[in-house]
């Protein structure tokens, strides 16, 4: 190893033997730094390096807390992914083994950290209080703080301030709280610092630039200061509000009636003492759901108001929001776009939470009341810095697209739900695991499509449909379970499979109980063998060839699709319909030979990036002509006819050689008599036309 390149000391802190553990970052030749710890004992004697990141680390420096009462060690540090697209804050507990003592590491944001920009406590309980400065956006840095008790449970985690640049973040304890300090760049051309105090249970301990009681609803105009109406970035309200007051709020924290930006500075909101109620003018307007027509929006009684604080394009910077106490339902849309906003306490008294709440939000975390029995459309969708979610146990479904484009690396189903949604964990890249949902009987189209990471799928026993693509592009997916009551897998898209992208798919697995599909050596099939519906793509060919079983009817859209290592396939006499896309992607098919002298019909389009100049298509005798004037069998150049009636396997042999009369080596190309040579050691005389 060679040394850092960024000049990185050693840290080191005396073991309770004699002997000392160090820190440091090595670099290698390309200047991929690590960060490595290592025990050197007493005698002298060195322990083996722990290299505790699992990929590389940026250029930020490491900080470490030790324990000594506890024997223990915390590390916060960056790691950078090994293809350069992102860089996350850890954080992780190590005894003085140097063995870690949570499960994983914690993930504090995906950010580009300055170096000297987080710090670590000790926290009353004994567990550990991270600060740092998180950039979620190239112009946006936030101070947060998140805590952990010793066993690595997430306690609290606060935003507790937002700037344009954030260079250094430090902290220290307090009997009242938490004192942070940081630098501060509100503009290009002016730093300073700047402090605040965050409460032991999380909250922002500052005061509020404005701490304003509404007496009677529809008069906070006449109640906030001139002068401060577009310079306060802090805001706490008491008593009742209706849309008149709705409209003053917004426009104080950056968004006017009309959805466009004001110069409105407020980031930091507390509303807990106060009510939203009806009556007053029309806060703001919308498109309506076609686009034609403006709908007027009004404040209702104990609803946090429908597009609150979002623009059609881009929400306010809102960093802190504490909704009312007696707030029952989240309007559509009200806290959506909030990039800036990263955690959000949802009050116990809420019951309803309408489509695309916090959709597109900062949120990192949620957990939604037990009182909840409603949620909308999308709710949380597009939260990508998101990586844990905990729903009511008593919740019956998964609303479309409720963690679509999240961070989600794993969920937990509750055993209540039996349907997901339209889209639910589409595009949830991070998503490794699922637990629970012992009672879903339906998954919704495109439910888990491009969940990449996916590596273990156990489809409830409960479950009875599965919609179009909801199990494609699962590219870590080995072995996919249908159960029993499973009657029906969508297959109805003209552009993509039901498995279409599953590249590491090896076999299916479907329950001996199931009355509408079998599998037949890992291949999936209707139950009665008519339709053969996906072939793994992953699946091992003995010869790289495969024989479609005598019976089969029908091929299904996308079945054999980006089969890649298949050379040779042999279609069943029985065959009369191949679905749109089948062999498309099948680089290396070389040899077909359909047994039917009627050729298949198809559905769309075909064997697209097959080259069917040198693949050769072998027919029944007297089929030829049939061939060549159907549909995409037309398109092989080199058609020629078996001279057999019936089945050809050719599970076991593939083409060893191809030859002219005279014995000299040749190819399939052009006309004339060729004598082709099998692996098994037999031959066949075929006329090219």
């Amino acid at each position: 190893m060679y040394a850092a390149w960024n000049d990185k000391t050693f840290l080191g802190y005396p073991d309770d033997n004699g002997g000392v553990i160090i820190q440091y970052e090595p670099s290698d030749e390309n200047y991929n730094t690590s960060n490595v710890f290592q025990k050197i004992n007493g005698d002298g004697t060195t322990d083996t390096p722990v290299d505790y990141l699992d990929g590389y680390s940026s250029d930020a420096s490491t900080k470490l807390l030790f324990d000594p009462e506890a024997k223990a060690i915390y590390a916060m540090y960056s790691q950078r992914a090994s293809d350069w697209t992102s860089t996350s804050l850890k954080l992780q507990k190590y005894g003085y083994d140097l063995k870690a003592q949570w499960s994983e590491a914690k993930t504090l944001g995906k950010a580009s950290i300055a170096p000297t920009a987080y710090a670590l406590l000790k926290a009353t309980d004994g567990g550990v209080v991270a600060a740092y400065g998180l950039q979620p956006t190239y112009d946006t840095t936030f101070v947060c703080l998140a805590h952990y008790s010793t066993e690595g449970d997430s306690l609290w985690t606060s935003t507790a301030h937002g700037s344009s640049s954030i260079a250094y973040v430090n902290a220290e304890n307090d009997p009242s709280g938490i004192y942070t300090f940081f630098t501060e760049a509100p503009t290009s051309s002016s730093a300073g610092v700047a402090g605040l105090m965050v409460n032991t249970d999380g909250t922002v301990g500052l005061p509020y630039d404005l701490d304003i009681h509404v007496a009677e609803a529809g008069t906070l105009a006449t109640l906030v200061p001139a002068d401060k109406k577009y310079s306060a970035v802090s805001l706490k309200l008491s008593g009742n509000l209706n849309g008149d007051d709705v409209s003053v709020l917004r426009d104080m924290c950056g968004v006017s009636s009309t959805q466009e930006e004001t110069d409105g500075k407020v980031t930091r909101l507390n509303l807990a003492d106060a009510r939203f109620v009806s009556g007053g003018s029309s806060y703001a307007s919308v498109p309506d759901e076609y686009g034609w027509d403006q709908v007027a929006l009004y404040s209702n009684d104990d609803e946090v108001p429908a597009y609150l604080f979002s623009t059609g394009k881009q929400g306010c910077a809102m960093t802190t929001v504490i909704l009312p106490r007696t707030t029952k339902s989240i309007g559509a849309y009200a806290l959506a776009s909030n990039a800036s906003l990263t955690q959000i306490t949802i009050p116990d008294s809420v019951t309803t939470i309408d489509d695309n709440a916090f959709a597109g939000s900062g949120l990192t975390s949620v957990v939604v009341p037990e009182a909840v029995s409603y949620m909308g459309k999308y709710t949380f969708w597009g939260c990508a810095y998101m990586t844990s979610a905990v729903l009511p146990e008593s919740t019956t479904r998964l609303p479309e697209g409720i963690f679509s484009q999240t961070a989600l690396d794993q969920f937990h189903i509750p055993d209540s739900v039996t349907s997901i949604g339209t889209a639910a964990f589409h595009f949830c890249y991070s998503l490794r695991r699922l637990t629970g949902g012992s009672h879903v009987n339906t998954l919704g189209s495109y439910a888990l499509n491009y969940c990449k990471q996916l590596e273990e799928l156990n489809l409830s026993d409960s479950l009875e449909y599965i919609g179009g693509k909801a199990l494609c592009n699962l590219f870590n997916l080995k072995e996919l379970r249908i159960p029993a009551k499973v009657s029906q897998i969508v297959n109805s898209s003209f552009y993509e499979g039901p498995f279409e992208g599953d590249v590491a798919l090896e076999r299916f697995i479907v329950d001996a109980d199931n009355s509408s599909y079998k599998d037949v050596d890992g291949v999936l099939f209707t139950k009665d063998g008519s339709e053969l519906v996906a072939l793994p793509m992953n699946k091992s060919l003995a010869d790289s060839t495969y024989t479609v079983p005598e019976g089969v009817e029908k091929i299904s859209a996308y079945a054999f699709n980006t089969k890649i290592d298949m050379t040779h396939l042999t279609l069943p006499q029985t065959l009369t319909s191949i679905g749109n896309s089948a062999f498309d992607n099948c680089v290396k098919l070389t040899w077909i030979e359909s047994l039917n002298p009627e050729p298949p019909m198809f559905s769309g389009f075909n064997f697209f990036n097959v080259d069917k100049d040198n693949c050769l298509l072998v027919v029944p005798e007297g089929a030829l002509e049939a061939y060549k004037t159907a549909d995409v069998w037309k398109e092989f150049l080199h058609a020629t006819t078996t001279g057999i009636q019936g089945k050809l396997n050719l599970t076991d042999r593939h083409i060893a050689g191809v030859y002219t009369l005279d014995g000299r080596a040749s190819s399939l190309n052009g006309k004339g008599v060729r004598i082709i040579r099998y692996s098994d050691g037999s031959s066949r005389k075929v006329n090219m036309k």
